[in-house]
């Protein structure tokens, strides 16, 4: 098993956040990346809004593993849903 580094909490963030319906570009931005290219130029938009709602789902998410402890289950179930 290879070591732990920060990282890997980014990673978990992201697959998770996209397993719960958080789009693509939204997740990005909650992970502080910026939209590449033209769009990233272009695009001045912030997406508060959005990425409050996708981090708000995220937590909501691991409030539900702590007490259940099943987070295949969980992400499931809030996916049906519409998790938030």
């Amino acid at each position: 098993m290879r070591p732990f580094t920060p990282h890997d909490l980014r990673s978990t963030m992201k697959s998770h956040m996209r397993a719960l319906g958080v789009p693509r570009d939204i997740s990005e931005m909650c992970l502080n990346h910026k939209l590449s290219g033209v769009e990233g130029i272009y695009d001045r938009y912030t997406y508060f809004d959005e990425c409050k709602e996708a981090l708000e789902r995220w937590a909501q998410f691991l409030v539900a593993c702590e007490v259940a402890g099943d987070a295949e289950q969980i992400t499931g179930a809030m996916v049906g849903q519409g998790a938030g």
